[in-house]
């Protein structure tokens, strides 16, 4: 369902890490099985030897979108940086970071990459991080843009993942992501408490009946 069928609050106190941004990535990675192959085979183009572990987990037809996603995360606070930095380890086409706000030094208690430096000079949370997270994978682009979150920045992306902004906006980034056949995922701290939403579309299939955890049992005889 989309964001407006929700009501939530609109308090935002200053996001801390936690494990909610786990789920994120796990949203990102579940929502490949919906991004468009191409004709080249699955594997093509891969560093096998990097991924070895991601495709035993993941398996080729999961990483061969995974290395096609196209992705932009939207403030880059805790909460923001620490799915940055999953996400582009995962090895994406490229992450697109958004973050307008002057780095400030209360946010060097959540943003890891952050520091003194950045804050005297002015910099953009957005652009002091971008090239401390570039370097953590070769194969995948990191970019760092400016201005409003909307269609002329979104439209190249298979997902979209908000960690901030106020509600009446998030709804109507979600409805145009909804329109257009894109992920939606907002995640945000609040205190000790987080939340992840995510929006696949319509079309998208859940396939587990009940949401509980699978269970496992060894059989340890038989009979005829």
């Amino acid at each position: 369902y989309p964001l407006c069928a929700l009501a939530v609050s609109d308090e935002r106190p200053v996001s801390t890490q936690s494990t909610w941004v786990h789920l994120c990535n796990f949203n990102c990675l579940s929502f490949t099985m919906d991004v468009e192959e191409k004709k080249e085979e699955t594997g093509a183009g891969i560093d096998m030897d990097l991924y070895s572990r991601q495709i035993g987990a993941f398996g080729d037809e999961t990483m061969g979108k995974l290395v096609k996603m196209n992705i932009i995360i939207y403030g880059m606070r805790g909460v923001g940086v620490e799915i940055a930095k999953n996400i582009i380890l995962a090895g994406p086409a490229s992450v697109t970071i958004v973050d307008d706000e002057p780095a400030k030094m209360v946010d060097l208690n959540t943003n890891f990459y952050l520091t003194k430096a950045d804050v005297s000079a002015g910099k953009t949370r957005a652009a002091a991080c971008r090239e401390k997270l570039n370097e953590l994978n070769p194969y995948a682009k990191v970019e760092a843009k400016t201005g409003p979150l909307n269609e002329t920045l979104m439209q190249d992306a298979n997902v979209v993942v908000c960690t901030m902004g106020r509600f009446n906006e998030i709804i109507k980034w979600n409805l145009d992501c909804r329109e257009k056949g894109r992920a939606f995922i907002w995640s945000e701290n609040r205190g000790c408490t987080g939340f992840v939403f995510s929006d696949f579309g319509p079309k998208f299939k859940v396939l587990d009946k009940d949401g509980e955890p699978p269970i496992s049992n060894m059989v340890i005889a038989t009979s005829a």
